[in-house]
């Protein structure tokens, strides 16, 4: 039999007598979109391929190259976290040796602060006892009551010398001016001899300890006009 050939415009066929024959053969032309799909189906198996290859060939350096930088990253970041929590530590450690030197300082300087706040009310019966005296009222008494009169004396002035060494003085003046810091106003009240704002009476005086107020004054307060 002839062959048949039939042309188209999408595809072109060529057809032989059925395979049943013992010498026939079939041959088919692909249109151009069967052979474009064919095309993919080629390269996307040799993409697979490849990559199989390249997963079964890959460098086992490489990976040990990436395995140590990543391992190095992670001990420099271990490094840091450990240097900032030590300069933490020394820094802690630096504020406590501090806090307990300037306890210590304190606690020479000021050690006798109690002590020397209790012989406050033996120096103010001194000095009334002294004040409520004086040298003329001590005319004609009897010699044994003129030397307790200067033996209170005595003992008051080296009472204050003692004081006075350690750093503990007495204020409290008429006439000073008045320092809310240092003064305790009992009471105000107009004086035209004195300065307005000013000291006016001394009920008791007041004691510094060193750069501190040990006990204020008591004082009457000249009114401000």
């Amino acid at each position: 039999m002839l062959a048949r050939i039939t042309f188209r415009s999408v595809r072109r066929t060529v057809a032989f007598p059925s395979a049943s024959s013992t010498n026939s053969a079939s041959f088919r032309w692909f249109s151009n979109s069967e052979r474009e799909d064919a095309r993919t189906e080629d390269k996307a198996d040799t993409t697979s391929e490849d990559s199989d290859t390249t997963t079964e060939d890959s460098d086992p350096l490489a990976e040990m190259t990436l395995k140590c930088e990543q391992l190095e990253a992670s001990l420099a970041e271990e490094k840091e976290e450990s240097r900032k929590q030590y300069m933490s530590i020394l820094a802690e450690m630096e504020n406590v040796r501090r806090i307990a030197k300037n306890d210590v300082e304190k606690s020479k300087q000021y050690g006798i602060e109690k002590f020397a706040k209790s012989l406050l009310p033996t120096c103010d019966n001194l000095q009334r006892a002294l004040e409520s005296t004086t040298e003329d009222s001590m005319e004609g008494a009897s010699p044994t009551l003129l030397s307790l009169y200067e033996g209170v004396i005595m003992t008051e002035k080296e009472l204050m010398k003692v004081l006075n060494a350690q750093g503990i003085e007495r204020f409290g003046e008429v006439g000073e001016q008045f320092d809310p810091n240092k003064y305790e106003a009992m009471f105000e009240y107009e004086d035209n001899n004195l300065e307005p704002g000013s000291v006016g009476q001394v009920i008791t005086v007041g004691y510094t300890f060193k750069d501190r107020v040990l006990r204020p004054s008591q004082v009457g307060y000249v009114k401000k006009t």
